[in-house]
């Protein structure tokens, strides 16, 4: 005989036909070991159970057979996890969606759901019964702290049948991939429009965290091995971190030589920096130009005596002066 169990129970009540028997000496009892009646009809737990009858005839003979009852129940469940943004960027949160469905024929209690990155879920309702459905989410929010690589997780949940049989499963995998924005601007002017020869030209350079991401190892040259940037101001906090939004600013300056006059002075100002996943960011270039002029004058004297007379020899005098 083979039955499912009740609900919710760790065995069924099963009705069991008496043996048929015959003997010519007439039949004294019929008694079944399992409950000791004529009568096998009980409470069967789940399993195999071997029911053997005993017959015994008015002449104190005796024989015996055997049957089986099977008693079946399933306990089961799936548990599925989602997540709703599998390409967030810096700074958003994204929340993944735990899910258990009991998919067996009797009621789980003690359900309990762990994210093997995020830890215990709270789930609800923590008892299902036949086809029931439990609900659970978990936050993450994405930071320079976990952006570098792909974050790849699963959850486990564990529950408990009614026989005391506690189940575990293991969820879908969920990956998600964080993007993140390393970017800045520099800007270069110079305090003059012109100049000439012993000016002073003093550069001022502005970089910009345009990103998501802070920025480190900033270094900023200027293609005029002459002039060295040096930094001034911006870094508020005073940890040499470019954080986001955050503008330094850097100065540097140069003497106008004699060289320069025949052409406008332009240089480029170059600027690198490493982001949170030691990723370089940049070059990022800007260039000023200062026009260049000069004054190119000289004057010539000449003198030499007012009168001769034939013969001598006169002697002229030149003198040029660049004033």
């Amino acid at each position: 005989i083979s039955m499912t169990s009740d609900p919710d129970a760790c065995g069924a009540n099963v009705i069991v036909p008496a043996p048929t028997v015959n003997d010519n000496c007439g039949i004294a009892s019929v008694v079944n070991d399992y409950n000791g009646k004529s009568d096998a009809s009980d409470f069967y737990p789940v399993g195999t159970t071997i029911v053997t009858w005993t017959v015994t005839d008015n002449c104190g003979n005796t024989a015996q057979c055997s049957h089986k009852i099977v008693v079946t129940y399933t306990a089961d469940f799936t548990i599925e996890k989602s997540v709703d943004n599998t390409a967030p960027v810096v700074g958003d949160t994204v929340t993944y969606t735990y899910t258990v469905t009991n998919t067996g024929n009797v009621t789980l209690t003690g359900l309990t759901v762990t994210d093997s990155n995020l830890g215990a879920v709270t789930m609800s309702p923590t008892t299902l019964a036949p086809l029931g459905v439990a609900t659970g989410t978990l936050t993450l929010p994405i930071t320079e702290a976990n952006v570098c690589l792909p974050i790849t997780n699963t959850a486990s949940a564990s529950a408990t049948d009614p026989c005391g049989v506690e189940l575990d499963r293991p969820s879908n995998e969920i990956t998600v991939t964080p993007t993140y924005e390393a970017d800045f601007t520099i800007e270069k002017s110079a305090d003059v429009a012109t100049a000439t020869v012993g000016d002073v030209i003093t550069y001022t350079y502005t970089v910009t965290n345009t990103g998501n991401v802070t920025l480190t190892g900033l270094t900023v040259t200027d293609s005029n091995t002459l002039v060295t940037p040096a930094y001034q101001s911006g870094d508020i906090n005073n940890d040499e971190v470019l954080d986001v939004d955050e503008t330094w600013t850097y100065k540097g300056s140069y003497t106008v030589l004699e060289a320069d006059i025949c052409g406008d002075i332009s240089n480029i100002a170059t600027t690198s920096a490493t982001d949170p996943c030691e990723g370089s960011v940049g070059p990022v270039t800007a260039t000023v130009t200062v026009e260049t002029y000069y004054m190119a004058e000289l004057t010539i004297t000449k003198s030499g005596p007012t009168c001769a007379h034939e013969g001598d020899t006169i002697t002229y005098t030149y003198t040029v002066t660049n004033p």
